[in-house]
Formats: structure tokens, C-alpha cells, sequence
């Protein structure tokens, strides 16, 4: 199959949180991202409600595998909880849209820009279009508690990638390594799970770990059920 090049506003975007401040470390990101994107943006935000200063960055294109920059998330925001990304927004998994993910960045403050590949005049813009909400007192002083949601399966995935660490396609056992671990996960979490959810959980991993060797998984599987 041709591999035909992407408009830069159709390529995939990614969004990885790190609740550590804007610093040295997260600096040196940027100079990695800025190798391995097509374009990224690091956002810093201040305290909130459980958080400290922490950053949000969008990643455009990215050129290197997800396990390579799983690899280099860890280095800066190492433990659970500590960092996480995705590649769809959380309530309705729509695949993230790189002006919305910039806005919510930027949150109307250009200053919060603290690396990035765009030009000025586009930051400028997305902070322009960040519309403030009001936040009721029920909010503010917890008067209603929120429903704490189920994490999703790609969320899950992410907890078993941290125990995983490196691990190879072509190798069988690494392979058979996967299951053990999503086994391993549910065994410690108490959570059933049927032969079923468990290759579901496989293919995760696969789809967020390495997206490129899942993708050529997809295309072998599609040429052979349509071979002539």
C-alpha cells in the first residue's frame, strides 16, 4: 500500500500531562520534542485544586514510536500518576483537534506557552479564543462531591505499559510478556477479566505502545483478506 504523506493539520495528536513544574528537565523535552514532532507545545498551568504547578503539552506528528516517548516522559515525571498521555479527549474519546487542545492550553494566558514550535501570532490567537466559564459555589467549596469515574481501558493500558517498561514485537516471549502482565495488573487491581477483554487489553497495549508495528498488523490483515 502507498504511503501517502499527511497535511500537517490532519497529522494525529497527543496530549501528555506532567505534573511536574516548567523547568530544566521539561526544557530538555522540548529540545527532544522539537526532533521528534512535527510541531508540540508546552504549556505550564498553575496550582489547582490537587495539583501543583504542572505541565500540559500538545504533540503534533509524532515521529518516534509511543514507547520512545513513553520512555522519555518517565525520565521527568517518573511514578504512577505522575504523567499520562493520550491520544482522544476523556469524556466522548474524539481524537484530539490541535486548535481546541492549544486553547485549553494556553487558557487565554500566551505567557503560559513555555516551548513551542508554532509562531508567535498563532499562540496569540489561541489565547484570544479561550472563553472563561463561571465557577459556581457548589465548586469552589465542594458543596456537590463529583462522581469519580471508571478509568478507561487505554487508562489501564498505561498502568500496565509502567510495568512492562521496554519490550519488543518480534520477540514471542516479550509477546507472551504482555498477557502476563495485563493478568499480573487485574490480579492486583481485583478485576475480572474473561479471555476476551484480555486480548482487547493486548491490542491496546500493542495500539498504544508501538502504533507503528500495530498498524502494519492492521494492513498485513487487510491485505490478506482482500487478496486476490
Amino acid at each position: 500500500m502507498e504511503n501517502i504523506p499527511q497535511p500537517t493539520n490532519q497529522l494525529p495528536v497527543l496530549q501528555t500531562i506532567l505534573k511536574v513544574p516548567y523547568g530544566p528537565n521539561v526544557e530538555a523535552f522540548g529540545v527532544w520534542l522539537k526532533e521528534h514532532t512535527h510541531n508540540y507545545l508546552i504549556g505550564e498551568h498553575p496550582p489547582g485544586v490537587k495539583n501543583g504547578n504542572h505541565c500540559h503539552i500538545l504533540i503534533q506528528g509524532l515521529k518516534v514510536t509511543r514507547e520512545a516517548l513513553r520512555k522519555q516522559v518517565i525520565k521527568i515525571a517518573p511514578g504512577k500518576g505522575q504523567n499520562c498521555t493520550m491520544a482522544s479527549t476523556q469524556d466522548d474519546k474524539k481524537p484530539y483537534d490541535t486548535d481546541l487542545l492549544a486553547i485549553y492550553i494556553i487558557k487565554g494566558h500566551a505567557e503560559y506557552a513555555k516551548s513551542h514550535t508554532f509562531t508567535p501570532d498563532v499562540i496569540t490567537e489561541w489565547a484570544s479564543k479561550w472563553e472563561t466559564r463561571t465557577i459556581t459555589h457548589a465548586e469552589t467549596h465542594g458543596a456537590t462531591a463529583p462522581v469519580k469515574k471508571a478509568p478507561t481501558i487505554y487508562e489501564n493500558c498505561n498502568e500496565i505499559l509502567d510495568d512492562l517498561g521496554s519490550f519488543k514485537t518480534d520477540s514471542a516471549l516479550d509477546r507472551t510478556e504482555i498477557v502476563r502482565a495485563t493478568i499480573a495488573w487485574a490480579n492486583r487491581k481485583r478485576k475480572a477479566l474473561h479471555s476476551v477483554q484480555v486480548m482487547n487489553y493486548y491490542d491496546c497495549i500493542l495500539q498504544q505502545g508501538v502504533p507503528e508495528y500495530y498498524g502494519k498488523l492492521c494492513v498485513d490483515l487487510i491485505n490478506r483478506r482482500h487478496r486476490d
